[in-house]
């Protein structure tokens, strides 16, 4: 958007989204948003380098990623040291940032929250993240915290990705979290081996695995995402943990199940 010279906007009553890259690179130097706001989306305000005060409503349901990315004199509770938090996660860097320290009680990192961040060296990442988004940090050629074991990609104890070429997954035990989108895209995907100690198994974490016939969900896992296993061609049969809550409208997608799903 070309508005260099826009200093201040208030946004009417009645207004639920804001388009992405709706005033990004513009000159706002203060944003009033409505109550009736339920969704920003990725890059609104980026780039905003004049901005020093906005307050997100109280009925905001979605924060795109790269929201308020290089806002540097915006001075926030939910913006310290290059990181944008919302919900207890951590949505957006600086682009220039070298060395980031993830405060303590966030719980995880959202997609593309470091993407393109080329200068990232560092990265320090508190105990009480849960989970990492597979496309948390990508473009970030620099930096090298996360261990490669048979073609899979963990931090801890969170398998965060695998290779685009897997076949055949082992997870290894005491794995207590798959990433969203961990293996989206494996197309060559044949079998997945889920150890006990898994809980959480985030959004699309195997969506577009066509080649896998069969899905076998650990006893502990509660809450079945959107697109969990959506557009898998072959499958056939699932089997649920006992101790399931909730399964989302579109966790089996285009799933081709001869027979309903089934729990022990």
């Amino acid at each position: 958007m070309l508005c260099g010279k826009l200093t201040s906007v208030i946004l009417p009553q009645g207004l639920r989204k804001i388009g992405s890259c709706a005033f990004k690179g513009c000159g706002l130097s203060s944003v009033k948003l409505p109550y009736s706001l339920t969704s920003i989306d990725d890059e609104a305000f980026s780039s905003c380098k004049k901005l020093i005060h906005i307050e997100l409503p109280a009925g905001l349901q979605h924060l795109g990623s790269s929201v308020f990315r290089d806002c540097r004199l915006l001075k926030v509770p939910w913006i310290e040291n290059g990181l944008t938090y919302w919900r207890g996660g951590v949505t957006t860097a600086d682009s220039d940032i070298q060395t980031a320290v993830i405060r303590e009680g966030t719980e995880r990192i959202s997609a593309n929250a470091f993407h393109g961040c080329d200068q990232l060296t560092e990265v320090f990442i508190p105990d009480s993240v849960r989970a990492i988004d597979a496309m948390a940090f990508r473009g970030c050629p620099l930096l090298n915290i996360f261990s490669h074991e048979d073609g899979l990609i963990y931090w801890k104890n969170i398998l965060i990705g695998a290779d685009p070429d897997i076949t055949d997954a082992v997870i290894k035990e005491g794995t207590t979290a798959i990433a969203t989108e961990a293996f989206n895209g494996c197309n060559l995907l044949e079998s997945v081996s889920l150890p006990a100690s898994v809980s959480e198994i985030g959004c699309g974490a195997f969506s577009s695995c066509r080649n896998l016939a069969e899905a076998v969900l650990p006893v502990k896992v509660t809450v079945i995402h959107d697109d969990n296993f959506s557009w898998y061609e072959k499958l056939t049969s699932a089997v649920l943990p006992p101790g399931l809550k909730c399964t989302a409208d579109s966790a089996f997608l285009r799933c081709q199940l001869a027979f309903p799903l089934r729990q022990p």
